[in-house]
């Protein structure tokens, strides 16, 4: 029998390609997420009467009211594409200063001891959430910036993706193709 020494056997353990599949897998996803976020968040990309800034930012808890700000953006998508949005995504300062709001923790105050949260906001507002958490290096100083800036994004998106029909006349917002089940697979390796 062959006796292996303690290097050999921590070499088994650590697979260097496995490992390297996945930098790279998670290099290329935040790739791709901060082209769509810089898209998303260019106004110039959107024509007039479809973007809108409040004119408070929710931060400025005094003047500022984040319900109306949404309910706003809500019918001004309904009246462009004849549905209401089904999504929203904050930026993670947008994110924050929305979920402690005052007018927003005041929605919560009876019946939740926890801090709100995405699941509350989701029944609150009757809208898929998501957070966008991404950072990336800024070249230019050196430190680490949001992809996702101090920004909320609202859209509709088609319920039923799979009818292909439905997917070319529906008005979708950022639809993009990827892989079936691309990301939930986790890094996938092919040798030869």
């Amino acid at each position: 029998t062959e006796v292996l020494d303690y290097r050999e056997i921590a070499e088994s353990e650590f697979d260097a390609r496995q490992g390297a599949t996945f930098r790279v897998t998670e290099i290329i996803k935040l790739s791709r997420e901060n082209r769509i976020a810089t898209l998303v968040q260019a106004h110039a990309n959107y024509p007039s009467g479809s973007k809108g800034t409040p004119t408070n930012k929710w931060s400025n808890t005094a003047t500022s009211d984040p319900l109306v700000d949404i309910e706003t953006a809500r019918e001004a998508i309904r009246s462009k594409v004849g549905a209401y949005p089904t999504h929203i995504a904050f930026g993670p300062t947008a994110w924050k200063s929305f979920r402690e709001h005052p007018d927003v923790v005041e929605r919560f105050k009876y019946t939740s001891a926890a801090q709100v949260g995405v699941a509350e906001v989701e029944r609150l507002l009757g809208l898929t959430v998501v957070i966008g958490g991404a950072i990336k290096l800024d070249d230019s100083t050196g430190n680490f910036v949001d992809v996702w800036g101090d920004n909320v994004v609202l859209w509709w998106k088609n319920p039923n993706p799979a009818a292909q029909s439905a997917i070319q006349q529906s008005p979708n917002f950022g639809l993009n193709c990827v892989r079936e089940q691309a990301y939930a697979l986790g890094p996938v390796m092919d040798t030869w």
